[in-house]
């Protein structure tokens, strides 16, 4: 009787998981470098420091420290501008004031192959004497 362990052979892995792994590394990577390449370009719209997270909360308060709540649309419009918020071709603004309303989209500049892209929308809402009443930031997945 043989107890001699039977010889084993390791198959090498088949090259489509190799190729499927592959891809999906590349995938990976470029999905997580456009996520940064957004947040690099909120903190620098609203000089946040890179350690706060960008979530709608953290643009709100981020805008409110430079044009607080009472703040006059011509603030407003100047925030915007001096950072080029609305001009640069990256964001966009919809000047709604006579309603009382301004919103910027940040972010947009994506590119296809980009699996998770994501933008945002800051909207201020004025009063009848145009001053600031509030500042609301919302996040949308882009497709």
């Amino acid at each position: 009787m043989n107890l001699a362990e039977p010889e084993m052979h390791h198959a090498a892995p088949l090259p489509w998981v190799i190729a499927s792994a592959l891809a999906f590394s590349l995938l990976f990577a470029a999905t997580v470098g456009s996520v940064v390449a957004t947040d690099k370009e909120i903190y620098a719209y609203l000089s946040m420091p890179a350690y706060i997270g960008v979530v709608p909360e953290h643009l709100e308060a981020a805008i409110m420290q430079q044009v607080p709540i009472g703040s006059s649309l011509d603030q407003v419009q100047h925030f915007l501008a001096a950072r080029s918020i609305g001009s640069d071709g990256r964001s966009v603004c919809t000047d709604n004031t006579a309603r009382g309303e301004l919103s910027c989209q940040l972010g947009l500049d994506h590119h296809g192959w980009e699996l998770f892209r994501e933008s945002y929308t800051i909207s201020f809402q004025f009063d009848p004497e145009r001053r600031l009443q509030t500042v609301h930031a919302e996040s949308q997945p882009q497709n």
